[in-house]
């Protein structure tokens, strides 16, 4: 019998049975948490069709139209009224109209006008939009300020988590390629790569747009008074050049590494979502890193009133304290919100005044570190650092490998801009396969069977920057991703055939 099996790369191919490809790198729920989706973002400054914007996207107040239809929400702390006011809440616009950049609410008369760090704001950012629901969120959006100072001399090295091989690896990265971290930049750019070389101090709050990366040099500080903001849909990676302890430091929200100096209002996370907006995904990959905030943002993830996003540490010393946990954590969601996922894969971990109302999911390998006080867990090592402040995890931690066992079926839920992903994992040994040449999957929901055949199987999967292999050489991966309209993950079952 001829064989027609593939061997594809090892790395995850999401395959779609229902409606069309997933994002290669979407996971939460069973398997490991967090998602890892970014879009394109383009500007309109003129006529504006709603039906073609993006995520990400922004809307100048020089725009002079935007098509009806959809109804609008405009976030919290993003926008003013008619009197100048910024709203603490958000609002909801269903007949409107929009010229020279604001929006008048027909309903109520009231007339909004972007707002972004409590100034008048340059646009709109569109937060959100669902083109099937018709939907769509805005919030301010303002420009950067100041002008990047690019590196000279040679190469620049750092560390980073290799997800292929699961552990830490030195790179280098051109300086021609880098910008060095200067203190009148407001904003930092979609895609650039910014370098610590000395002690600096930012006065300001920085803000991340699109994916930036940061490295900090040995022997360097850098402190951040006002934080770093990474909302949703950005990404921060910050690496350091060594693991000893003359490794770089960043300080963000404080100045003595423990006691916070963040403005109480707005009250933004240290390292994470600004006020009413959860954090986007934070890589830590190394360094001495310390983030402290007020009361109603986590010093790390979401900011006030706002769940967690994903935090992956992959490395380094990573240390968070929050000052009145009766109102936020150190990690996790901002004013009693949760949701959100802290992935610890290496270094070590300490958090103060952990509130227990709003604590992500904890996801722990073996190997790494979490310093606390308080009670005992028997999912962790848990170290005490004094008798005053304590680290609360919600039970059960899932400590997890990297390894998927032979035989299993694995579950991943996600979702973004109004669609759910579900991604199956079928562990299979290479024994189950001899002698047949295809693979069917059938999914089955609300009484109704979809099937779907290939001919690929995989030798590891990478999802959320963490590569998985199996615990056989003699086994492999069989993957389908199914896209669905609506949450059907709960009732959604697979299995796989071989013919």
């Amino acid at each position: 019998m001829k064989h027609t099996w593939k061997k594809a790369a090892a790395g995850l191919l999401a395959m779609a049975l229902v409606v069309g490809a997933a994002p290669a790198n979407v996971g939460t729920g069973e398997f490991l948490g967090g998602t890892a989706i970014t879009a394109n973002a383009a500007e309109y400054s003129g006529e504006v069709n709603v039906s073609q914007l993006e995520k990400g996207d922004i809307i100048s107040v020089s725009a002079e139209y935007l098509e009806g239809g959809y109804t609008l929400t405009l976030k919290a702390g993003g926008y003013s009224d008619h009197s100048g006011d910024i709203s603490d809440s958000d609002i909801t616009l269903s007949d409107y109209d929009f010229w020279d950049g604001s929006f008048m609410d027909f309903n109520n008369g009231n007339r909004y006008s972007p707002y972004f760090n409590g100034e008048s704001a340059e646009g709109w950012l569109v937060d959100s939009i669902d083109h099937n629901a018709r939907t769509f969120t805005l919030t301010g959006y303002t420009e950067p300020d100041g002008d990047a100072v690019a590196l000279t001399g040679d190469a620049v090295d750092y560390i980073y988590y290799n997800s292929k091989a699961s552990q830490l690896v030195t790179a280098k990265i051109n300086a021609d390629k880098c910008y060095q971290a200067y203190p009148d930049d407001k904003k930092w750019e979609d895609g650039s790569w910014y370098v610590v070389t000395e002690d600096t101090v930012f006065e300001k709050r920085i803000i991340i747009e699109g994916n930036v990366h940061l490295i900090l040099s040995d022997g360097a500080k850098l402190t951040a008074k006002k934080g770093i903001e990474v909302n949703a849909g950005t990404q921060l990676d910050i690496y350091a050049q060594s693991e000893e302890d003359s490794a770089g430091q960043l300080f963000a929200g404080t100045t003595d590494g423990r006691n916070s100096i963040m403005d109480r209002s707005p009250e933004n996370a240290a390292i994470g979502g600004s006020a009413h907006s959860s954090n986007g995904t934070i890589n830590i990959h190394g360094g001495i890193i310390k983030a402290a905030s007020n009361a109603g943002a986590a010093a790390i993830c979401g900011g006030q009133d706002s769940p967690c996003g994903t935090v992956n540490i992959y490395g380094g010393d990573v240390t968070a304290s929050v000052k009145d946990a009766n109102y936020s954590a150190s990690f996790g969601g901002g004013y009693r919100d949760k949701g959100g996922t802290v992935n610890v894969l290496g270094g070590t971990v300490t958090a103060y005044n952990q509130n227990q109302d709003s604590v992500p999911t904890w996801n722990v390998a073996e190997g790494a570190s979490i310093k606390a006080g308080g009670s005992e867990n028997d999912a962790v090592d848990v170290e005490a650092v004094g008798n005053q402040y304590y680290l609360h995890i919600e039970l059960p931690v899932n400590v997890f490998d990297t390894t998927l066992e032979t035989g299993k079926t694995y579950k991943q839920t996600a979702s973004k801009d109004g669609k759910y992903y579900t991604r199956f994992v079928f562990v299979k040994p290479k024994s189950d396969i001899e002698g047949k040449n295809k693979a069917t999957f059938t999914a089955h929901y609300n009484g109704t069977d979809y099937s779907f055949e290939t001919t690929s199987y995989y030798t590891g999967m990478t999802s959320n920057e963490i590569s998985y292999t199996p615990d056989s050489e003699e086994s492999v991966l069989f993957v389908v991703t199914i896209t669905s309209s609506s949450d059907i993950s709960a009732d959604l079952t697979c299995d796989i055939a071989f013919e």
